[in-house]
């Protein structure tokens, strides 16, 4: 006897590989991918003198930088309760900080 859960994805999975389904999606990619692809070759960019601010948020004191340190905290609270080890936690919040940290190098920031 299979679940619901088990037949749900069964008719999912007929559905989306049925032919009227899948021209359905390659019409969706497709249309997607011309507008993409209009905005890419763009002569005017959207983003134009926003890189002096991007880089001034990343920055020592910067906002970015405060909501990533955030996010590590809630991270590692979150690993520090699922695991419930603490030498874990700290070593999960670590190896983040350090990953994060030579990102920021290597882009210059």
């Amino acid at each position: 006897m299979q679940s619901t859960l088990q037949v749900f994805n069964k008719k999912i999975c007929l559905s989306l590989s049925s032919p009227k389904c899948q021209f359905l999606i390659r019409l969706m990619l497709m249309t997607f991918l011309m507008v993409l692809w209009r905005q890419a070759f763009a002569d005017d960019d959207p983003f134009k003198g926003t890189e002096g601010g991007l880089v001034a948020s990343m920055s020592s004191g910067g906002t970015i930088r405060k909501f990533i340190w955030l996010v590590e905290g809630i991270a590692g609270t979150t690993i520090l309760i699922a695991s419930r080890n603490l030498i874990k936690a700290f070593m999960g919040v670590a190896a983040i900080e350090t990953l994060l940290r030579l990102v920021f190098k290597l882009a210059g920031i």
